[in-house]
């Protein structure tokens, strides 16, 4: 049982078959390639439905996975240092969250992320054109 708000803001649990997670996983394994110079960045708490697929297709991946405490994950400048600091090449995150990146911190900290993955909200036409102007080597994948 996986627990998510959806678009409804209010939390349900969910029943989720294991062969249902595990075919998503592979899915992504296989789609995102991960190799071992790339790092991930858990931007989800682990009671978030989405921390499933940022959490474990990184270490199925077998590939180097950051991992924050939740004060840090809701500090944008903590974040902006961790992106400064280590080599992070991809993360996943809901739409508005990355926008607060993206507006937030000095954009070219960006430049080496290779993939974004957008999730659980619908994502703007306008965070899609800043980002093909301004990180124009990063893919953004929407899961929503």
């Amino acid at each position: 049982m996986i627990y998510t708000s959806g678009t409804t803001a209010n939390p349900k649990g969910v029943l989720i078959p294991h062969s249902a997670i595990a075919n998503t996983l592979r899915f992504r394994v296989d789609n995102y390639s991960f190799n071992e110079n790339d790092v991930s960045l858990q931007l989800f708490n682990y009671a978030f439905d989405g921390y499933l697929t940022g959490m474990f297709t990184p270490l199925l991946s077998g590939i180097e996975t950051i991992l924050l405490s939740k004060e840090q994950i809701k500090d944008v400048p903590e974040i902006a240092a961790i992106l400064k600091n280590y080599p992070v090449t991809n993360f996943i995150s809901v739409p508005s969250y990355f926008r607060s990146l993206v507006e937030g911190i000095d954009i070219s900290i960006l430049r080496r992320v290779k993939i974004v993955t957008l999730a659980g909200e619908r994502v703007d036409k306008k965070l899609l054109e800043i980002v093909a102007i301004e990180l124009p080597d990063t893919e953004i994948v929407n899961e929503y």
